[in-house]
């Protein structure tokens, strides 16, 4: 558990730091301003004083700094676990703000956070099994929810709808995009490849590590492609450091079937 919460601390340090990078976009002027995003709902007083440019700033800056700690192995059990809920609360203010949470790595670093620092402040053997268990399976619904849409679609078995994200210019990168247009059918194996290994993630539990490992690997390649091609950096951290719970829960399963 502890490794997990680990990875998952760095994909909150590295989103943090992006937000305080791009903190230009939080201004009173700007698309991600408190003004336009508090239209929707009635924020009270205080959110409107804490989400507030520039002091909106602490919230990713105080996620960085109980993130930090938990990266230390010799850190104190119910400290982590501390530490760690703290993050996340931190990164839950984030969403409400209106900054985070727009991918699948946001929400995966918020569960591990928050479910992990649970289970290390109880200190119990039992509930961080069960936490594991926990993880792995939202893992498998993260993965197999969009690819039970990706696999009934035809479009991602032809290639276009990759094609169609890399030409945009928020996830697309030219060079990439081109290599595909060259290369169609690649396009075909790449939208199909990834469309299967998802949609039968949860059929990965239940084989021996000799299959379980190398299914692991790509979706390690697929997350760090990710990072590099379409610049989701917190997928590789939050989504791959939650593989030792998928591990886990497989040698568990294995040992209590067979």
């Amino acid at each position: 558990m502890r490794l997990v919460i680990a990875f998952s601390a760095i994909a909150s340090i590295v989103g943090s730091l992006e937000w305080v990078r791009l903190r230009r976009h939080l201004q009173d002027e700007q698309l991600f301003s408190w003004r336009i995003q508090s239209v929707v709902g009635t924020p009270s007083f205080a959110l409107n004083y804490v989400f507030a440019y520039p002091r909106c700033l602490m919230l990713p800056i105080l996620q960085i700094l109980f993130s930090l700690p938990l990266l230390v192995p010799a850190m104190p059990a119910t400290a982590a676990g501390v530490s760690a809920i703290c993050a996340a609360l931190c990164a839950f203010l984030l969403s409400i703000r209106g900054v985070d949470g727009f991918n699948g790595g946001d929400a995966m670093a918020k569960l591990v956070l928050l479910s992990g620092g649970v289970c290390l402040l109880t200190g119990s053997a039992a509930l961080m099994n069960a936490g594991l268990v926990f993880l792995a399976g939202q893992l498998v619904i993260a993965y197999s929810t969009p690819g039970f849409c990706r696999i009934l679609d035809r479009d991602w078995h032809t290639g276009k709808r990759i094609m169609g994200v890399l030409r945009t210019e928020t996830f697309g990168r030219p060079w990439a995009w081109q290599l595909l247009r060259s290369h169609p059918w690649l396009a075909h194996a790449v939208g199909s490849g990834i469309a299967i290994w998802e949609t039968f993630f949860a059929v990965y539990l239940f084989l021996p590590l000799e299959l379980l490992l190398p299914l692991l690997l790509i979706g390690v390649a697929f997350h760090t492609s990710n990072a590099v091609v379409m610049g989701l950096n917190i997928f590789p951290w939050s989504f791959i450091g939650t593989y030792p719970a998928v591990v886990w829960t497989a040698l568990f399963i294995r040992g209590a079937i067979w």
